[in-house]
């Protein structure tokens, strides 16, 4: 027997069905808000994404699988992802090379399973990162982005988001606007969704993975800028456009780059967002200018 559970993500539906007696709430607790029932699914239709979940190990693959990727800058060397002539293959294997979990995924990442094969319940919790696995890539063709970036919001009326490598400060930099400006909250701390909405209206979502911060909101805000920041000993605000806007946002949107239309879907996705929304790059201190540059650099691109 089954259960199946609904939830909207970015004004995504994403049903997940699993066995009865895993509890599957107890390990995605950022997604409560996220859960829809009853009228509310009538009204949005059938699911965008599908995934089930499985207790028992990934079936074997009769061909031989093609490895693109052994590691991660997250997961290390116990990151695997490869090719079936049918689907995509993404596992975790802990130290003693036991296989913590396995998606199967269809080429388009509609449909996907997860194997939790050896995992101890202790680990059932990354079911939630396998499902931000599958959303991010399954919703490419559909105008809409998962990017690793920090976001803030006010009002709902307008939101930003901040870019950067690993250890750069979006977190930081998100914390100081919402010191020295009125009225801002966190939307995110890891992963908000960004989609384009009918007449090229571009909004950014929260979502229910936010890294290490507990910031899981469902609610959608006007995108009014994105800034990539680079550590500096001194602020300063760069407008960029055409090609280098491209350039800086590409590195932070999740998509695989092997599969051409993937890659091409999530291409014509940032040129679009692009021609709609301000971007620019910020060299920056910790401090209450760097804000002003920022905020103010983005609000002069908006008025131009």
């Amino acid at each position: 027997m089954e259960n199946k559970i609904f939830f909207k993500i970015a004004d995504h539906l994403l049903e997940v069905n699993f066995p009865m007696e895993l509890n599957l709430n107890h390990y995605l607790p950022s997604f409560d808000s996220f859960q829809i029932k009853g009228s509310e699914l009538e009204l949005i239709g059938n699911a965008i994404i599908k995934v089930n979940i499985s207790l028992s190990s990934v079936p074997s693959f009769a061909e031989e699988l093609k490895v693109h990727a052994e590691s991660s800058d997250t997961w290390g060397e116990g990151f695997r992802f490869e090719e079936s002539d049918l689907y995509f293959i993404t596992s975790l294997k802990n130290l003693s090379e036991n296989t913590k979990l396995t998606v199967v995924s269809s080429k388009d990442f509609r449909e996907s399973t997860i194997y939790l094969g050896d995992a101890v319940k202790e680990e059932y919790f990354l079911i939630s990162w396998a499902l931000m696995v599958v959303f991010g890539q399954g919703v490419l063709p559909f105008d809409t982005l998962m990017i690793h970036a920090s976001a803030v919001e006010r009002g709902q009326l307008e939101g930003y988001a901040f870019l950067g490598k690993s250890g750069t400060g979006k977190s930081t930099h998100s914390q100081l606007w919402l010191k020295y400006l009125n009225n801002f909250t966190l939307l995110n701390d890891d992963n908000p969704a960004i989609r384009i909405v009918g007449d090229n209206e571009v909004y950014i979502y929260g979502t229910p993975w936010s890294g290490k911060t507990s910031c899981y909101r469902n609610v959608r805000v006007p995108l009014k800028g994105i800034v990539r920041l680079r550590q500096a000993q001194f602020n300063k605000f760069h407008i960029k456009q055409n090609v280098d806007a491209f350039i800086q946002l590409l590195p932070s949107c999740s998509g695989i780059r092997w599969n051409r239309m993937l890659f091409n879907n999530m291409i014509n996705t940032i040129e679009a967002i692009l021609k709609c929304i301000p971007i620019g790059v910020l060299d920056c201190q910790v401090n209450k200018q760097a804000v002003e540059f920022s905020f103010y650099g983005i609000k002069t691109m908006n008025n131009v």
